[in-house]
Protein backbone atom coordinates (compact mmCIF):
# COMPACT_ATOMS: atom_id res chain seq x y z
CA UNK A 1 0.00 0.00 0.00
CA UNK A 2 1.10 3.56 -0.70
CA UNK A 3 0.65 6.32 1.96
CA UNK A 4 0.74 10.13 1.53
CA UNK A 5 1.86 10.65 5.10
CA UNK A 6 2.00 9.09 8.50
CA UNK A 7 -1.75 9.58 9.06
CA UNK A 8 -2.92 10.43 5.53
CA UNK A 9 -5.54 8.47 3.55
CA UNK A 10 -4.53 5.03 2.27
CA UNK A 11 -4.84 4.19 -1.48
CA UNK A 12 -5.03 0.46 -2.04
CA UNK A 13 -3.14 -1.10 -4.93
CA UNK A 14 -5.44 -2.21 -7.74
CA UNK A 15 -6.10 -5.93 -7.87
CA UNK A 16 -4.32 -7.79 -10.64
CA UNK A 17 -7.01 -9.22 -12.95
CA UNK A 18 -4.95 -10.21 -15.98
CA UNK A 19 -1.93 -12.38 -16.52
CA UNK A 20 -1.17 -15.96 -15.61
CA UNK A 21 -2.57 -17.58 -12.49
CA UNK A 22 0.81 -17.75 -10.77
CA UNK A 23 1.51 -14.03 -11.14
CA UNK A 24 -2.03 -13.18 -10.08
CA UNK A 25 -1.66 -15.35 -6.99
CA UNK A 26 1.62 -13.64 -6.12
CA UNK A 27 0.16 -10.22 -7.04
CA UNK A 28 2.94 -9.27 -9.41
CA UNK A 29 2.82 -7.81 -12.89
CA UNK A 30 2.70 -10.40 -15.67
CA UNK A 31 3.82 -9.76 -19.25
CA UNK A 32 1.33 -12.47 -20.39
CA UNK A 33 3.86 -14.22 -22.65
CA UNK A 34 2.57 -17.63 -23.68
CA UNK A 35 2.98 -20.46 -23.01
CA UNK A 36 5.27 -19.31 -20.14
CA UNK A 37 5.53 -15.72 -18.94
CA UNK A 38 8.88 -14.16 -18.10
CA UNK A 39 8.34 -14.31 -14.32
CA UNK A 40 7.49 -18.02 -14.29
CA UNK A 41 10.26 -18.87 -16.74
CA UNK A 42 12.83 -17.04 -14.61
CA UNK A 43 11.66 -18.61 -11.34
CA UNK A 44 10.91 -22.03 -12.88
CA UNK A 45 7.28 -21.93 -11.75
CA UNK A 46 4.22 -23.51 -13.37
CA UNK A 47 2.47 -21.07 -15.67
CA UNK A 48 -1.19 -21.46 -16.67
CA UNK A 49 -3.90 -19.12 -17.94
CA UNK A 50 -7.66 -19.02 -17.48
CA UNK A 51 -10.52 -18.30 -19.86
CA UNK A 52 -13.22 -15.83 -18.87
CA UNK A 53 -15.50 -17.15 -16.10
CA UNK A 54 -18.47 -19.15 -17.26
CA UNK A 55 -22.07 -18.34 -16.42
CA UNK A 56 -21.91 -20.79 -13.53
CA UNK A 57 -18.95 -19.11 -11.98
CA UNK A 58 -16.59 -22.02 -12.53
CA UNK A 59 -13.45 -21.65 -14.60
CA UNK A 60 -11.60 -24.12 -16.76
CA UNK A 61 -8.03 -23.97 -17.95
CA UNK A 62 -7.69 -23.17 -21.63
CA UNK A 63 -7.42 -26.52 -23.43
CA UNK A 64 -6.46 -25.26 -26.92
CA UNK A 65 -5.73 -28.04 -29.42
CA UNK A 66 -3.56 -29.82 -26.84
CA UNK A 67 -4.77 -30.77 -23.38
CA UNK A 68 -2.37 -31.25 -20.55
CA UNK A 69 -1.77 -34.70 -19.23
CA UNK A 70 -4.06 -36.39 -16.76
CA UNK A 71 -2.30 -39.74 -16.95
CA UNK A 72 -4.33 -42.84 -16.68
CA UNK A 73 -3.67 -44.34 -13.29
CA UNK A 74 -6.55 -44.28 -10.77
CA UNK A 75 -7.19 -40.88 -9.26
CA UNK A 76 -7.09 -40.26 -5.54
CA UNK A 77 -9.90 -38.97 -3.35
CA UNK A 78 -8.95 -35.34 -3.70
CA UNK A 79 -6.04 -35.27 -1.30
CA UNK A 80 -2.81 -33.74 -2.48
CA UNK A 81 -4.90 -31.42 -4.66
CA UNK A 82 -2.72 -28.53 -3.66
CA UNK A 83 0.96 -28.13 -4.34
CA UNK A 84 2.46 -27.44 -0.92
CA UNK A 85 5.71 -26.19 -2.39
CA UNK A 86 4.06 -23.27 -4.18
CA UNK A 87 1.06 -22.76 -1.92
CA UNK A 88 -1.36 -22.70 -4.85
CA UNK A 89 -3.83 -25.04 -6.43
CA UNK A 90 -2.18 -27.51 -8.82
CA UNK A 91 -3.80 -27.01 -12.23
CA UNK A 92 -1.12 -28.80 -14.27
CA UNK A 93 -3.25 -31.96 -14.39
CA UNK A 94 -6.85 -31.44 -15.31
CA UNK A 95 -9.80 -32.56 -17.35
CA UNK A 96 -12.06 -30.44 -19.50
CA UNK A 97 -14.86 -30.53 -16.96
CA UNK A 98 -15.72 -27.89 -14.37
CA UNK A 99 -12.99 -27.18 -11.86
CA UNK A 100 -15.24 -27.97 -8.92
CA UNK A 101 -15.70 -31.56 -10.09
CA UNK A 102 -12.04 -32.36 -10.69
CA UNK A 103 -9.95 -34.97 -8.91
CA UNK A 104 -6.22 -35.04 -9.43
CA UNK A 105 -3.37 -37.51 -9.41
CA UNK A 106 -1.33 -37.77 -6.25
CA UNK A 107 2.43 -37.30 -6.52
CA UNK A 108 3.08 -41.04 -6.14
CA UNK A 109 0.56 -41.84 -8.88
CA UNK A 110 2.20 -39.30 -11.18
CA UNK A 111 5.53 -41.00 -10.64
CA UNK A 112 4.05 -44.42 -11.37
CA UNK A 113 2.40 -43.22 -14.53
CA UNK A 114 5.53 -41.57 -15.89
CA UNK A 115 3.95 -38.12 -15.72
CA UNK A 116 6.29 -35.22 -16.27
CA UNK A 117 6.64 -32.66 -13.46
CA UNK A 118 4.63 -29.48 -13.76
CA UNK A 119 7.59 -27.43 -15.00
CA UNK A 120 8.29 -29.94 -17.75
CA UNK A 121 4.95 -30.15 -19.50
CA UNK A 122 4.83 -27.14 -21.81
CA UNK A 123 6.70 -28.17 -24.96
CA UNK A 124 5.57 -26.55 -28.20
CA UNK A 125 3.68 -28.60 -30.75
CA UNK A 126 4.74 -28.11 -34.35
CA UNK A 127 3.73 -29.58 -37.66
CA UNK A 128 7.43 -30.03 -38.35
CA UNK A 129 7.37 -33.17 -36.21
CA UNK A 130 9.84 -34.45 -33.62
CA UNK A 131 12.50 -31.87 -34.50
CA UNK A 132 10.22 -29.15 -33.08
CA UNK A 133 10.10 -30.58 -29.53
CA UNK A 134 11.49 -28.23 -26.88
CA UNK A 135 14.11 -30.57 -25.43
CA UNK A 136 14.41 -28.39 -22.33
CA UNK A 137 10.95 -29.58 -21.32
CA UNK A 138 12.40 -33.05 -20.82
CA UNK A 139 15.48 -32.07 -18.80
CA UNK A 140 14.35 -33.45 -15.42
CA UNK A 141 13.42 -36.88 -16.62
CA UNK A 142 16.56 -37.12 -18.77
CA UNK A 143 19.02 -37.12 -15.89
CA UNK A 144 21.62 -39.92 -16.27
CA UNK A 145 20.43 -43.32 -15.07
CA UNK A 146 22.49 -45.07 -12.40
CA UNK A 147 21.61 -48.58 -13.57
CA UNK A 148 20.92 -50.26 -16.91
CA UNK A 149 17.40 -50.08 -18.21
CA UNK A 150 15.39 -53.28 -17.67
CA UNK A 151 14.42 -55.03 -20.88
CA UNK A 152 12.37 -57.89 -22.28
CA UNK A 153 15.27 -60.28 -21.81
CA UNK A 154 15.08 -59.59 -18.07
CA UNK A 155 11.36 -60.34 -17.98
CA UNK A 156 11.78 -63.64 -19.83
CA UNK A 157 15.25 -64.54 -18.51
CA UNK A 158 13.99 -67.91 -17.31
CA UNK A 159 13.33 -68.88 -20.93
CA UNK A 160 16.44 -69.98 -22.81
CA UNK A 161 14.72 -71.37 -25.90
CA UNK A 162 11.01 -71.71 -26.65
CA UNK A 163 9.86 -75.24 -25.79
CA UNK A 164 7.20 -77.07 -27.75
CA UNK A 165 3.83 -75.53 -27.18
CA UNK A 166 1.90 -76.56 -24.11
CA UNK A 167 -1.65 -75.47 -23.38
CA UNK A 168 -0.65 -74.95 -19.75
CA UNK A 169 2.17 -72.50 -20.36
CA UNK A 170 2.66 -70.37 -17.25
CA UNK A 171 3.93 -66.84 -17.71
CA UNK A 172 6.04 -66.01 -14.67
CA UNK A 173 8.14 -62.83 -14.89
CA UNK A 174 11.51 -62.78 -13.15
CA UNK A 175 11.57 -61.31 -9.66
CA UNK A 176 14.07 -58.56 -10.26
CA UNK A 177 15.33 -55.98 -12.69
CA UNK A 178 18.85 -54.65 -13.00
CA UNK A 179 19.35 -52.11 -10.28
CA UNK A 180 16.41 -52.91 -7.99
CA UNK A 181 17.93 -56.05 -6.42
CA UNK A 182 14.66 -57.94 -6.56
CA UNK A 183 12.60 -55.43 -4.62
CA UNK A 184 9.12 -54.88 -5.99
CA UNK A 185 7.51 -51.54 -5.24
CA UNK A 186 4.10 -52.10 -3.71
CA UNK A 187 2.70 -49.49 -6.09
CA UNK A 188 3.68 -51.62 -9.11
CA UNK A 189 1.23 -54.32 -8.04
CA UNK A 190 -1.68 -51.92 -8.39
CA UNK A 191 -0.87 -50.91 -11.97
CA UNK A 192 -4.05 -51.32 -14.02
CA UNK A 193 -4.16 -52.58 -17.58
CA UNK A 194 -6.98 -50.25 -18.65
CA UNK A 195 -8.45 -47.05 -17.29
CA UNK A 196 -11.91 -45.59 -17.68
CA UNK A 197 -10.97 -42.15 -18.93
CA UNK A 198 -8.89 -41.36 -21.98
CA UNK A 199 -5.25 -40.63 -21.30
CA UNK A 200 -4.42 -36.99 -21.91
CA UNK A 201 -1.00 -36.00 -23.21
CA UNK A 202 1.14 -32.93 -22.82
CA UNK A 203 2.16 -30.90 -25.83
CA UNK A 204 5.52 -32.68 -26.01
CA UNK A 205 3.90 -36.09 -25.62
CA UNK A 206 1.36 -35.33 -28.34
CA UNK A 207 4.26 -34.67 -30.70
CA UNK A 208 5.96 -37.90 -29.63
CA UNK A 209 2.74 -39.89 -30.00
CA UNK A 210 2.08 -38.31 -33.38
CA UNK A 211 5.52 -39.45 -34.54
CA UNK A 212 4.57 -43.00 -33.54
CA UNK A 213 1.23 -42.88 -35.37
CA UNK A 214 2.41 -41.21 -38.55
CA UNK A 215 5.83 -42.81 -38.96
CA UNK A 216 6.97 -45.49 -36.54
CA UNK A 217 3.77 -47.54 -36.71
CA UNK A 218 4.26 -47.87 -40.47
CA UNK A 219 7.62 -49.55 -39.87
CA UNK A 220 5.95 -52.24 -37.75
CA UNK A 221 3.07 -52.57 -40.23
CA UNK A 222 5.36 -52.66 -43.27
CA UNK A 223 4.16 -56.12 -44.33
CA UNK A 224 0.71 -56.18 -42.72
CA UNK A 225 -2.42 -55.91 -44.85
CA UNK A 226 -4.55 -54.83 -41.88
CA UNK A 227 -2.16 -52.14 -40.56
CA UNK A 228 -3.20 -52.72 -36.91
CA UNK A 229 -0.29 -50.80 -35.36
CA UNK A 230 -1.45 -47.75 -37.28
CA UNK A 231 -5.22 -48.24 -37.27
CA UNK A 232 -5.92 -50.04 -34.00
CA UNK A 233 -3.03 -49.76 -31.52
CA UNK A 234 -3.12 -45.94 -31.14
CA UNK A 235 -6.80 -46.15 -30.19
CA UNK A 236 -6.10 -48.97 -27.72
CA UNK A 237 -3.25 -46.94 -26.20
CA UNK A 238 -5.59 -44.07 -25.28
CA UNK A 239 -6.89 -46.13 -22.35
CA UNK A 240 -3.92 -48.44 -21.72
CA UNK A 241 -0.97 -46.89 -19.83
CA UNK A 242 1.52 -49.68 -20.56
CA UNK A 243 0.73 -49.54 -24.28
CA UNK A 244 0.88 -45.74 -24.35
CA UNK A 245 4.28 -45.75 -22.62
CA UNK A 246 5.47 -48.40 -25.09
CA UNK A 247 4.44 -46.22 -28.03
CA UNK A 248 6.10 -43.14 -26.53
CA UNK A 249 9.28 -45.09 -25.78
CA UNK A 250 9.56 -46.44 -29.33
CA UNK A 251 8.81 -43.05 -30.85
CA UNK A 252 11.46 -41.35 -28.72
CA UNK A 253 13.94 -44.13 -29.50
CA UNK A 254 13.37 -43.64 -33.21
CA UNK A 255 13.89 -39.89 -32.83
CA UNK A 256 17.37 -40.51 -31.37
CA UNK A 257 18.59 -42.42 -34.41
CA UNK A 258 19.45 -39.30 -36.40
CA UNK A 259 20.16 -36.96 -33.49
CA UNK A 260 23.63 -36.16 -32.15
CA UNK A 261 25.38 -34.54 -29.21
CA UNK A 262 23.35 -33.24 -26.27
CA UNK A 263 20.12 -33.55 -28.23
CA UNK A 264 20.71 -37.28 -28.71
CA UNK A 265 21.51 -37.72 -25.01
CA UNK A 266 18.32 -35.98 -23.93
CA UNK A 267 16.16 -37.93 -26.37
CA UNK A 268 17.84 -41.21 -25.46
CA UNK A 269 17.21 -40.73 -21.75
CA UNK A 270 13.63 -39.69 -22.39
CA UNK A 271 13.18 -42.92 -24.36
CA UNK A 272 14.67 -44.87 -21.44
CA UNK A 273 12.23 -43.15 -19.07
CA UNK A 274 9.16 -44.33 -20.99
CA UNK A 275 10.77 -47.72 -21.69
CA UNK A 276 11.35 -48.40 -17.99
CA UNK A 277 7.78 -47.46 -17.14
CA UNK A 278 6.44 -49.80 -19.84
CA UNK A 279 8.75 -52.71 -18.96
CA UNK A 280 7.99 -52.60 -15.25
CA UNK A 281 4.26 -52.41 -15.87
CA UNK A 282 4.46 -55.23 -18.42
CA UNK A 283 6.31 -57.47 -15.96
CA UNK A 284 3.60 -56.95 -13.36
CA UNK A 285 0.72 -57.44 -15.79
CA UNK A 286 2.18 -60.63 -17.26
CA UNK A 287 1.83 -62.27 -13.84
CA UNK A 288 -1.95 -61.93 -14.24
CA UNK A 289 -3.18 -64.66 -16.59
CA UNK A 290 -6.20 -62.63 -17.67
CA UNK A 291 -4.10 -59.57 -18.46
CA UNK A 292 -1.47 -61.63 -20.26
CA UNK A 293 -4.11 -62.82 -22.73
CA UNK A 294 -5.10 -59.29 -23.79
CA UNK A 295 -4.17 -57.75 -27.13
CA UNK A 296 -2.81 -54.68 -25.32
CA UNK A 297 -0.07 -56.84 -23.76
CA UNK A 298 0.67 -58.53 -27.08
CA UNK A 299 1.02 -55.18 -28.83
CA UNK A 300 3.17 -53.75 -26.03
CA UNK A 301 5.50 -56.76 -26.21
CA UNK A 302 6.23 -56.41 -29.93
CA UNK A 303 6.56 -52.60 -29.71
CA UNK A 304 9.14 -52.99 -26.92
CA UNK A 305 10.84 -55.70 -28.97
CA UNK A 306 11.11 -53.22 -31.85
CA UNK A 307 12.59 -50.70 -29.40
CA UNK A 308 15.33 -53.09 -28.41
CA UNK A 309 16.03 -54.07 -32.03
CA UNK A 310 17.09 -50.50 -32.82
CA UNK A 311 20.43 -51.18 -31.12
CA UNK A 312 22.92 -53.58 -32.69
CA UNK A 313 25.21 -54.73 -29.87
CA UNK A 314 27.40 -57.80 -30.35
CA UNK A 315 26.34 -61.33 -29.55
CA UNK A 316 23.59 -60.21 -27.15
CA UNK A 317 21.72 -58.49 -29.96
CA UNK A 318 18.17 -59.85 -30.07
CA UNK A 319 18.58 -61.75 -26.79
CA UNK A 320 15.00 -60.89 -25.88
CA UNK A 321 13.52 -62.63 -28.92
CA UNK A 322 13.52 -66.04 -27.27
CA UNK A 323 11.18 -64.78 -24.56
CA UNK A 324 8.95 -63.11 -27.12
CA UNK A 325 8.84 -66.35 -29.11
CA UNK A 326 7.79 -68.21 -25.97
CA UNK A 327 5.04 -65.66 -25.40
CA UNK A 328 3.80 -66.03 -28.99
CA UNK A 329 3.64 -69.78 -28.52
CA UNK A 330 1.69 -69.45 -25.29
CA UNK A 331 -0.80 -67.16 -27.07
CA UNK A 332 -0.94 -69.40 -30.17
CA UNK A 333 0.03 -66.54 -32.46
CA UNK A 334 0.51 -67.58 -36.10
CA UNK A 335 1.29 -65.80 -39.34
CA UNK A 336 -2.00 -66.57 -41.07
CA UNK A 337 -4.12 -64.83 -38.43
CA UNK A 338 -5.79 -61.54 -39.27
CA UNK A 339 -5.33 -58.25 -37.50
CA UNK A 340 -2.95 -57.75 -34.60
CA UNK A 341 -1.93 -61.38 -34.11
CA UNK A 342 -0.72 -61.85 -37.67
CA UNK A 343 1.12 -58.51 -37.68
CA UNK A 344 2.85 -59.40 -34.40
CA UNK A 345 4.05 -62.74 -35.76
CA UNK A 346 5.56 -61.28 -38.92
CA UNK A 347 7.16 -58.38 -37.06
CA UNK A 348 8.78 -60.82 -34.67
CA UNK A 349 9.86 -63.02 -37.59
CA UNK A 350 11.63 -60.11 -39.31
CA UNK A 351 13.34 -59.29 -36.02
CA UNK A 352 14.50 -62.89 -35.86
CA UNK A 353 16.01 -62.78 -39.35
CA UNK A 354 17.88 -59.56 -38.55
CA UNK A 355 19.24 -61.06 -35.31
CA UNK A 356 20.18 -64.34 -37.00
CA UNK A 357 22.12 -62.48 -39.71
CA UNK A 358 23.95 -60.39 -37.11
CA UNK A 359 24.80 -63.15 -34.62
CA UNK A 360 25.13 -66.19 -36.90
CA UNK A 361 22.58 -68.26 -34.98
CA UNK A 362 19.63 -70.26 -36.21
CA UNK A 363 16.01 -69.12 -36.08
CA UNK A 364 14.20 -69.87 -32.82
CA UNK A 365 10.96 -70.97 -34.46
CA UNK A 366 10.94 -72.94 -37.69
CA UNK A 367 8.29 -74.63 -39.81
CA UNK A 368 7.72 -77.18 -37.05
CA UNK A 369 5.84 -74.45 -35.15
CA UNK A 370 3.99 -72.93 -38.09
CA UNK A 371 4.38 -72.40 -41.82
CA UNK A 372 2.18 -70.74 -44.45
CA UNK A 373 -0.40 -73.21 -45.74
CA UNK A 374 -0.04 -74.10 -49.44
CA UNK A 375 -2.33 -72.40 -51.94
CA UNK A 376 -2.84 -72.99 -55.66
CA UNK A 377 -2.39 -69.43 -56.88
CA UNK A 378 -1.54 -65.95 -55.68
CA UNK A 379 -4.30 -64.33 -57.71
CA UNK A 380 -6.41 -62.26 -55.35
CA UNK A 381 -3.77 -62.42 -52.60
CA UNK A 382 -2.53 -59.04 -51.35
CA UNK A 383 1.08 -58.03 -51.92
CA UNK A 384 1.80 -58.10 -48.16
CA UNK A 385 0.82 -61.78 -47.85
CA UNK A 386 2.79 -62.68 -50.98
CA UNK A 387 5.86 -60.95 -49.56
CA UNK A 388 5.47 -62.64 -46.17
CA UNK A 389 5.53 -66.06 -47.81
CA UNK A 390 8.95 -65.51 -49.34
CA UNK A 391 10.20 -63.80 -46.16
CA UNK A 392 9.31 -66.99 -44.33
CA UNK A 393 11.44 -69.03 -46.75
CA UNK A 394 14.21 -66.44 -46.39
CA UNK A 395 14.29 -67.01 -42.64
CA UNK A 396 14.61 -70.76 -43.16
CA UNK A 397 17.48 -70.17 -45.61
CA UNK A 398 19.29 -67.96 -43.08
CA UNK A 399 18.83 -70.63 -40.43
CA UNK A 400 20.10 -73.31 -42.82
CA UNK A 401 23.28 -71.36 -43.58
CA UNK A 402 24.13 -70.65 -39.94
CA UNK A 403 25.86 -73.44 -38.00
CA UNK A 404 23.72 -75.51 -35.72
CA UNK A 405 23.09 -79.01 -34.47
CA UNK A 406 23.46 -81.30 -37.47
CA UNK A 407 22.57 -84.41 -35.54
CA UNK A 408 24.35 -87.76 -35.63
CA UNK A 409 25.40 -89.88 -38.58
CA UNK A 410 28.36 -90.07 -40.88
CA UNK A 411 29.72 -87.22 -42.98
CA UNK A 412 28.05 -88.61 -46.10
CA UNK A 413 24.69 -88.78 -44.31
CA UNK A 414 25.04 -85.19 -43.17
CA UNK A 415 25.89 -84.06 -46.70
CA UNK A 416 22.86 -85.92 -48.06
CA UNK A 417 20.63 -84.30 -45.43
CA UNK A 418 21.90 -80.84 -46.33
CA UNK A 419 21.41 -81.52 -50.02
CA UNK A 420 17.81 -82.58 -49.40
CA UNK A 421 17.26 -79.42 -47.38
CA UNK A 422 18.69 -77.26 -50.17
CA UNK A 423 16.44 -79.00 -52.68
CA UNK A 424 13.36 -78.46 -50.49
CA UNK A 425 14.04 -74.77 -49.93
CA UNK A 426 14.93 -74.17 -53.57
CA UNK A 427 11.69 -75.86 -54.68
CA UNK A 428 9.73 -73.63 -52.29
CA UNK A 429 11.36 -70.53 -53.78
CA UNK A 430 10.61 -71.60 -57.34
CA UNK A 431 7.02 -72.45 -56.43
CA UNK A 432 6.63 -68.95 -54.97
CA UNK A 433 8.05 -67.34 -58.09
CA UNK A 434 5.86 -69.42 -60.41
CA UNK A 435 2.66 -68.18 -58.75
CA UNK A 436 3.44 -64.46 -58.86
CA UNK A 437 0.51 -62.33 -60.14
CA UNK A 438 0.56 -59.11 -62.17
CA UNK A 439 0.82 -57.03 -59.00
CA UNK A 440 4.45 -58.16 -58.80
CA UNK A 441 5.32 -56.79 -62.25
CA UNK A 442 8.45 -54.68 -62.52
CA UNK A 443 9.91 -52.26 -65.05
CA UNK A 444 13.51 -51.90 -66.19
CA UNK A 445 14.82 -48.37 -66.73
CA UNK A 446 18.10 -47.01 -67.99
CA UNK A 447 19.67 -44.18 -65.99
CA UNK A 448 19.09 -40.58 -66.98
CA UNK A 449 21.55 -37.72 -66.67
CA UNK A 450 21.96 -36.80 -63.02
CA UNK A 451 22.89 -33.46 -61.53
CA UNK A 452 24.07 -35.14 -58.35
CA UNK A 453 27.84 -34.78 -58.37
CA UNK A 454 28.17 -37.26 -55.50
CA UNK A 455 27.04 -40.16 -57.70
CA UNK A 456 30.15 -41.67 -59.23
CA UNK A 457 28.40 -43.75 -61.87
CA UNK A 458 24.87 -44.14 -63.18
CA UNK A 459 23.35 -47.63 -63.03
CA UNK A 460 20.02 -48.88 -64.41
CA UNK A 461 17.28 -49.90 -61.98
CA UNK A 462 14.17 -52.02 -61.53
CA UNK A 463 11.01 -50.32 -60.36
CA UNK A 464 7.98 -52.09 -58.84
CA UNK A 465 4.52 -50.66 -58.41
CA UNK A 466 4.49 -51.55 -54.71
CA UNK A 467 7.47 -51.45 -52.33
CA UNK A 468 6.38 -54.73 -50.71
CA UNK A 469 6.70 -56.36 -54.13
CA UNK A 470 10.17 -54.91 -54.63
CA UNK A 471 11.38 -56.18 -51.25
CA UNK A 472 9.84 -59.61 -51.87
CA UNK A 473 11.74 -59.82 -55.17
CA UNK A 474 14.99 -58.94 -53.39
CA UNK A 475 14.29 -61.47 -50.62
CA UNK A 476 13.74 -64.19 -53.22
CA UNK A 477 17.11 -63.53 -54.84
CA UNK A 478 18.91 -63.14 -51.49
CA UNK A 479 17.59 -66.59 -50.55
CA UNK A 480 18.87 -68.00 -53.85
CA UNK A 481 22.34 -66.59 -53.16
CA UNK A 482 22.45 -68.10 -49.68
CA UNK A 483 21.41 -71.54 -50.92
CA UNK A 484 23.89 -71.52 -53.81
CA UNK A 485 26.72 -70.42 -51.54
CA UNK A 486 26.00 -73.20 -49.05
CA UNK A 487 25.29 -76.12 -51.35
CA UNK A 488 27.14 -79.29 -50.34
CA UNK A 489 30.44 -79.74 -52.23
CA UNK A 490 30.35 -81.67 -55.49
CA UNK A 491 32.06 -85.09 -55.29
CA UNK A 492 35.54 -85.19 -56.80
CA UNK A 493 34.68 -88.13 -59.07
CA UNK A 494 32.01 -86.00 -60.86
CA UNK A 495 34.62 -83.83 -62.55
CA UNK A 496 32.97 -83.02 -65.88
CA UNK A 497 29.49 -82.69 -64.41
CA UNK A 498 30.95 -80.85 -61.45
CA UNK A 499 32.47 -78.14 -63.62
CA UNK A 500 29.14 -77.64 -65.40
CA UNK A 501 27.25 -77.50 -62.11
CA UNK A 502 29.74 -75.03 -60.66
CA UNK A 503 29.44 -72.75 -63.70
CA UNK A 504 25.64 -72.87 -63.49
CA UNK A 505 25.75 -72.01 -59.78
CA UNK A 506 28.04 -69.04 -60.38
CA UNK A 507 25.71 -67.70 -63.08
CA UNK A 508 22.72 -68.06 -60.77
CA UNK A 509 24.52 -66.18 -58.01
CA UNK A 510 25.55 -63.38 -60.37
CA UNK A 511 22.02 -62.98 -61.74
CA UNK A 512 20.52 -62.80 -58.25
CA UNK A 513 23.15 -60.29 -57.14
CA UNK A 514 22.36 -58.09 -60.13
CA UNK A 515 18.60 -58.16 -59.50
CA UNK A 516 19.01 -57.15 -55.85
CA UNK A 517 21.32 -54.33 -56.84
CA UNK A 518 18.97 -53.01 -59.53
CA UNK A 519 16.00 -52.90 -57.14
CA UNK A 520 17.99 -51.05 -54.46
CA UNK A 521 19.25 -48.62 -57.06
CA UNK A 522 15.66 -47.57 -57.78
CA UNK A 523 15.33 -46.31 -54.19
CA UNK A 524 13.49 -47.92 -51.29
CA UNK A 525 11.30 -45.98 -48.80
CA UNK A 526 12.47 -45.90 -45.19
CA UNK A 527 9.64 -48.17 -44.07
CA UNK A 528 11.08 -51.11 -46.02
CA UNK A 529 14.72 -50.07 -46.24
CA UNK A 530 16.05 -52.34 -43.47
CA UNK A 531 14.96 -55.60 -45.13
CA UNK A 532 16.18 -54.27 -48.48
CA UNK A 533 19.58 -53.45 -46.97
CA UNK A 534 19.89 -56.96 -45.55
CA UNK A 535 19.39 -58.34 -49.06
CA UNK A 536 21.88 -55.83 -50.45
CA UNK A 537 24.43 -56.97 -47.87
CA UNK A 538 24.01 -60.59 -49.02
CA UNK A 539 24.44 -59.45 -52.62
CA UNK A 540 27.54 -57.52 -51.57
CA UNK A 541 29.15 -60.77 -50.40
CA UNK A 542 29.45 -61.84 -54.06
CA UNK A 543 29.99 -58.41 -55.69
CA UNK A 544 33.31 -58.06 -57.51
CA UNK A 545 33.08 -54.92 -59.68
CA UNK A 546 34.76 -51.86 -58.18
CA UNK A 547 32.02 -49.42 -59.18
CA UNK A 548 29.27 -51.78 -58.06
CA UNK A 549 30.97 -52.30 -54.72
CA UNK A 550 31.21 -48.56 -54.24
CA UNK A 551 27.54 -48.08 -55.11
CA UNK A 552 26.53 -50.96 -52.81
CA UNK A 553 28.25 -49.28 -49.88
CA UNK A 554 26.59 -45.97 -50.76
CA UNK A 555 23.13 -47.58 -50.76
CA UNK A 556 23.69 -49.36 -47.44
CA UNK A 557 24.97 -46.19 -45.78
CA UNK A 558 22.14 -44.15 -47.27
CA UNK A 559 19.69 -46.35 -45.35
CA UNK A 560 21.17 -45.20 -42.05
CA UNK A 561 21.41 -41.58 -43.17
CA UNK A 562 17.75 -41.56 -44.21
CA UNK A 563 16.04 -43.73 -41.59
CA UNK A 564 18.60 -43.87 -38.79
CA UNK A 565 18.57 -47.68 -38.73
CA UNK A 566 22.02 -49.01 -37.81
CA UNK A 567 23.11 -50.43 -41.17
CA UNK A 568 26.59 -48.97 -41.55
CA UNK A 569 27.84 -52.01 -39.64
CA UNK A 570 26.90 -54.06 -42.72
CA UNK A 571 28.92 -51.76 -44.96
CA UNK A 572 31.91 -52.06 -42.60
CA UNK A 573 31.61 -55.84 -42.64
CA UNK A 574 31.63 -55.86 -46.45
CA UNK A 575 34.76 -53.69 -46.51
CA UNK A 576 36.48 -56.13 -44.19
CA UNK A 577 35.49 -59.14 -46.31
CA UNK A 578 36.52 -57.47 -49.56
CA UNK A 579 39.98 -56.70 -48.16
CA UNK A 580 40.43 -60.37 -47.33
Amino acid sequence: MKRRGRSGPVRKRLRVTTGCKTCRGRRVKCDETRPICSNCARKNRPCTYEDAPSSTGNTTSEPGPLRRLKRAYPQDDGQNSRDLSSGQQDMSYHSLGAASSQTRLSRSERNRAGVLPETQRDAPFSLNGMDAIDLRSLEILTAPHDSPSPNLAAIFSHVERPPSYSAAVELVPVASFAGDRGRRNSEDRSIPLLVQQQIELSAAEVTIFRNYVERVSRWIDSFSRDQPFYRKVPIMALQCPVLMNSCLALSMKQSTLKASGDEQRIRENAAIHYHQKAIKALSTLLADTECASRDEILASSIILSTYEMFDVVGENFGSHLGGVAFFLQSRRVYGDQCGLQGAVYWTWYRHEIWAALQTGRQMLLDEAYWQPPPIETFEGVCVEDIANRVIFIFGQCVSFCNPGDTGGGSIDEKIDARQRRVTTLDAALEDWKRKLPCSMSHFFAEPTASRDQNVSHQFPFLWFMYPQSAIAYQVYHASKILLNLHRPPIPVESRGLGRTQSLWTRRQIERSREQIFLVSNAGVPDTWSLVSTQCLYIAGLVTEGVLERQRTLELIEDCQKSSGRRTICLADELRRLWVQ
